[in-house]
């Protein structure tokens, strides 16, 4: 290995005391198991009367259909980068085109309607989840991830479509981004995912400080695409990640560098293809990436495989070779992490270290392995 300590980084999650643990929307006897593979980015699961199950593919603007039988085929091509689906009670299935920005109804035979593409005269963001109340009125969610330079929304917001399809009506507009939405079957209670949210919800301080206590280094990954996204509790912590997903350019990566001691990069992959808000960055040899990175102040680079992240796939393409012998600074490599093997593997061709959290959960990295790695 490159170095005598070889870093292993573990995701910590903070949870919420009080629950009640005998509560659970997962039958006690339910197991995991893998139905289909082969996609970029599955979003959007509903079950039809019949049990077959409907998904999207974001990346490759498709809906998918799961069958009992086992067998799997493309309902529809060219989605508009559909995300939620929903069938309403006469069996067509709404989806939320958040490429296109509509929330449209697709009936069994293909045709398409659209139901809402505008609040106010002005075009949605990117339509997100839905959910059909019981009056047959349609909640659903607005808000934007990638690039932001055609919004014409003053948010992202929370908006109902009347059971008669004629108005729009903006429901919610205290979210940072809401993104999940279901409600209870009598729609009396409206339950929304605003994960976003957190960041502006208080600085953590105090659990930051009970990890640090216990001698680990904080990374930080808060989802910012420049420095006007950083708070004064950012700066506290040992590590901020900034991903290519949600970068808005080098030149903000440059500012944040000047104002953070240590920025760490995450070059954000699914399979071979680059995740990036900035598109330029799709169009940049990997060695010229690394360069600009390196240039603008970044202290380590993560390689992430968002497709292999929470899976036991393996790890290594040739992209991520090219980083590894292309980078000044140090580079951390996530995604895919199946045992202590693979961590070897890694150091031998030239990682700093690797992001080990699926291994730990699955119980295949022992605490002898890590002992190991790190002397």
């Amino acid at each position: 290995m490159k170095r005598a300590l070889f870093s292993l980084l573990v995701l910590l999650v903070v949870t919420a005391s009080g629950c009640n643990e005998n509560l659970s929307v997962v039958a006690p006897d339910a197991r995991i198991q893998k139905l289909a593979s082969g996609f970029d980015f599955t979003e959007g699961p509903v079950a039809d009367a019949h049990g077959n199950v409907f998904f999207t593919d974001i990346p490759n603007s498709r809906i998918h259909k799961w069958s009992p039988d086992g067998s799997v085929s493309t309902f529809f091509d060219q989605t508009g980068e559909a995300n939620g689906l929903y069938f309403d009670t006469k069996g067509n299935l709404l989806a939320c085109q958040g490429g296109a920005r509509k929330l449209v109804s697709i009936d069994t035979s293909g045709k398409v309607t659209t139901l809402a593409d505008k609040y106010d005269g002005k075009k949605l963001n990117s339509p997100n989840d839905l959910w059909l109340d019981p009056k047959g009125g349609i909640y659903f969610t607005d808000p934007r991830y990638g690039p932001r330079h055609n919004l014409e929304q003053d948010g992202e917001h929370v908006y109902y479509l009347s059971p008669d399809r004629k108005k729009v009506i903006r429901v919610a507009d205290d979210m940072v981004r809401p993104n999940g939405i279901i409600g209870t079957p009598d729609g009396k209670k409206l339950y929304i995912a605003d994960l976003d949210s957190i960041q502006n919800r208080g600085d953590h301080l105090k659990e930051v400080g009970a990890i640090r206590d216990l001698g680990y280094r904080i990374y930080l990954d808060p989802g910012i695409g420049g420095a006007g996204d950083l708070s004064p509790s950012m700066v506290d912590v040992d590590c901020i990640v900034v991903g290519t997903e949600t970068l808005q350019s080098l030149r903000e990566l440059r500012t944040i560098c000047r104002i953070h001691p240590h920025v760490v990069v995450s070059l954000d992959y699914s399979g071979e293809s680059m995740l990036a808000r900035d598109r330029s960055l799709m169009g940049m040899g990997t060695k010229n990436l690394v360069g600009k990175v390196c240039e603008a102040g970044a202290s380590e680079i993560i390689y992430l495989d968002l497709k292999r992240v929470g899976t036991s796939s393996g790890t290594g393409s040739t992209r991520m070779e090219k980083v590894l012998n292309s980078s000044s600074i140090p580079v951390l490599v996530g995604g895919g992490i199946r045992n202590a093997e693979d961590i070897e593997h890694l150091g031998g061709l030239g990682a700093d270290g690797v992001l080990v959290a699926t291994c730990i959960h699955n119980g295949v990295l022992t605490s002898e392995d890590i002992a190991r790695l790190t002397s």
